[in-house]
């Protein structure tokens, strides 16, 4: 073996070395856990904690800290002409122009996949997408019948429950900002088709309602989405399964907000409020329903509601 052999192929295991490390930096990593408001994202947050932080299945309030909001401004402060507004908020332009960019961040510096929660809807803001396939690896959207999500928006928000369907349908300016950084929310349809017609990553869609009847079965879909499109490899077994159902259900969760509290929680109402679907039936007038059915005609029938 000469000496030139031995330099070439030290040469060829170097050239090796950095493509591998451009893969790495390069691979998307982030999954949002996408909904509107009050559509049952925390709960399936939950379900994921439980199965990613925990090996037996066991979740506890503080596995939720490791699955939070994207939008604050730890992930923008990296970024260059970084810029505050008088109310200590990050700049709305500076926000809408560098959604894309720290996410970016996060992918390069991350060595596995990072899941996120997010209200935003996905459509174009002054032109720019909240994410897309350069930076996104995939996402799961919790979508809720609208009914119902006026009902517990009005309880959470001590709003009346009309002002709460105006919202739902009309108002195109709803936003969230819960760490300094401004999400844009829209309207209740414009957020859903948002997010169905973003069909370039992979993505598992979930209905509240489906959770509530069926936890196991999600469950199950959370794990094989997680296993196929993730850098993790969730072992599914009957413990496992049971153990979450038993520390992730309803009551349970509502006897833990109780006893320990929850940053989510509302001055008006508990987080964990009901967990039921269909409430709608015994708290909306004729009028209020006619009208959400007439205008969510389409989407509601496309979801099943």
């Amino acid at each position: 073996i000469t000496k030139k052999y031995l330099i070439q192929k030290k040469y060829i295991k170097i050239v090796q070395t950095l493509q591998n490390f451009n893969f790495y930096i390069q691979m998307k990593k982030i999954i949002f856990i996408a909904s509107y408001p009050k559509s049952g994202n925390t709960w399936a947050r939950v379900l994921l904690s439980a199965l990613l932080n925990n090996k037996e299945g066991k979740f506890e309030f503080d596995d939720l800290k490791k699955i939070y909001m994207f939008s604050q401004l730890i992930y923008f402060k990296k970024l260059k002409n970084y810029k505050l507004d008088s109310n200590g908020n990050l700049d709305l332009d500076f926000t809408i122009n560098n959604w894309l960019n720290a996410q970016n961040i996060i992918n390069n510096e991350t060595a596995d996949s990072r899941f996120f929660k997010t209200h935003s809807i996905r459509g174009v803001i002054n032109g720019k997408y909240f994410t897309d396939s350069s930076v996104c690896a995939g996402f799961i959207y919790i979508s809720r019948d609208p009914r119902d999500i006026v009902i517990s928006k009005a309880k959470y928000m001590s709003t009346s429950i009309d002002e709460s369907i105006n919202k739902l349908l009309y108002d195109e300016k709803v936003t969230v900002c819960p760490n300094r950084v401004v999400e844009f929310v829209n309207t209740w349809q414009n957020h859903v088709i948002s997010w169905y017609s973003f069909k370039d990553v992979p993505r598992l869609i979930i209905k509240y309602e489906d959770m509530l009847n069926d936890t196991g079965k999600i469950i199950e879909q959370i794990i094989d989405f997680v296993n196929k499109y993730t850098t993790y490899n969730i072992t599914k077994n009957a413990e496992l399964i049971s153990n979450i159902l038993t520390t992730t259900n309803f009551k349970k969760l509502q006897n833990m907000e109780k006893k320990e509290g929850f940053e989510e929680s509302s001055p008006h109402s508990p987080f964990f409020r009901k967990g039921t679907s269909e409430q709608w039936k015994g708290e909306l007038s004729t009028n209020q329903l006619n009208l959400i059915e007439k205008e969510l005609n389409v989407p509601m029938k496309y979801l099943g509601y």
